[in-house]
């Protein structure tokens, strides 16, 4: 196709677009909102992820000696840990260890400091800090170290348990997920609705139009071409606007998500930035297909050339 013969059809396109603006307009609000609600899901979901993700490498199970447990018993409970198919890691702090650590952190405290130095004997217990492969394996580990055979020289377990702020982030997560796919599929259904009447009312208002271009010899791609240039108009406008409404509602709105995810250090602004220019394709590209696809129905239905 000659490059004038490209622009005739993007001027025609252009034209169309203009002539039904009030259609257009109402067109793009749609599409538009559509697009929000699916980016909208996209990013809250992924920030989901991620605080999960984080919250899961937060949990471990801390086990505690007895004083008078010896070295070599200790070395084998850590053997036996480290063979069950659910640890991931046994990490063993030794009582002298955990005295340094806690030194090192009241090192501004002069008064934990000078009781320390009055007792006889190191006050601190010996620990193994245990990691499991999977967040559903940490209450066999529990069990594992719950056995009658243990408890003379086991002083405590600490089982850091953020499953329950894991599940409700799942349950946060699919709720957003459902009810974006439900609610952004009926916008799309909209969009496509507006898109296929806005087509199909341009295509009856230039019949008289169509019909003398066949007459003189037009292809149908030339014909057919200026309806698609106006169904990647509604795309590129409604992206444009799209990510102009997500960036000052993000911005402004992410000082008070930031409350909710206290454990992420990234905010939803930096995540929009970090991952902008994905965002501006996925969108563009969902956007301009949906108005492609959309005039090529109506196309289809009502323009027989």
């Amino acid at each position: 196709m000659k490059f004038y013969s490209i622009k005739r059809i993007t001027k025609f396109g252009v034209v169309s677009f203009w002539r039904n603006l009030w259609l257009s307009l109402a067109t793009i609000t749609i599409i538009t909102l559509s697009l929000i609600i699916a980016s909208s899901t996209v990013i809250l979901n992924a920030l989901i992820n991620t605080s999960i993700k984080t919250a899961q490498d937060k949990i471990d199970i801390s086990v505690y000696f007895k004083q008078d447990t010896r070295e070599s018993k200790i070395q084998d409970i850590i053997f036996e840990l480290e063979e069950l198919p659910q640890a991931q890691s046994v990490v063993y702090i030794p009582k002298q260890e955990a005295l340094e650590k806690f030194k090192q952190k009241h090192q501004d405290d002069i008064l934990i400091l000078e009781s320390l130095e009055e007792l006889d004997d190191n006050p601190l217990l010996a620990t193994i800090n245990i990691k499991a492969k999977e967040i559903d394996y940490y209450p066999a580990i529990v069990d594992f170290l719950n056995q009658e055979r243990f408890r003379d020289y086991i002083e405590k377990i600490d089982y850091n348990d953020n499953k329950i702020v894991i599940d409700k982030l799942n349950t946060i997560s699919k709720s957003i997920k459902k009810g974006g796919f439900l609610v952004g599929l009926a916008f799309i259904t909209i969009s496509v609705l507006m898109i296929f009447n806005t087509i199909k009312l341009t295509i009856h208002s230039r019949g008289r139009e169509i019909e003398i271009m066949k007459l003189v010899g037009a292809t149908n791609w030339f014909i057919r071409g200026p309806f698609i240039v106006e169904g990647i108009l509604f795309g590129l406008i409604s992206t444009i606007i799209t990510i102009i409404i997500l960036f000052f509602t993000i911005n402004k709105i992410s000082p008070q998500v930031s409350l909710f995810f206290t454990d992420y250090e990234e905010t939803l602004m930096g995540y929009f930035l970090v991952y902008f220019w994905q965002i501006l394709g996925l969108t563009l590209l969902m956007s301009i297909a949906l108005g492609v696809v959309s005039s090529l129905i109506a196309m289809r239905k009502h323009l027989k050339v």
